[in-house]
């Protein structure tokens, strides 16, 4: 009785713990490139923990030489965000 009473309790202070998001490089990876992104450096923006953990990334796009510079700022960087397992687009350029 004592022991499951233990084990319990440990179940229950586990569960209450945060975790973090699931979702990491190769989710955000995968997002940009579905958006015509050349990926050609992912660096971590933001990460928060707790009941709503998140994480942001920031993509550098590999943007064509003969690309305007209005064009290299609208389309050269990408910002996602990740929640859980699911990674969705927050900002688009700079």
């Amino acid at each position: 009785m004592v022991l499951s009473m233990r084990v319990l309790i440990l179940i229950i202070t586990l569960l209450a713990l945060p975790l973090p998001a699931f979702a990491g490089i190769a989710e955000a990876k995968d997002l940009a490139k579905a958006l015509n992104c050349t990926v050609k450096n992912i660096v971590l923006a933001d990460k928060s923990a707790g009941e709503n953990s998140t994480t942001t990334y920031k993509v550098d796009c590999d943007v064509p030489a003969s690309a305007s510079e209005a064009d290299k700022k609208a389309n050269g960087t990408l910002l996602i965000k990740c929640e859980y397992a699911m990674c969705s687009l927050l900002k688009k350029g700079e």
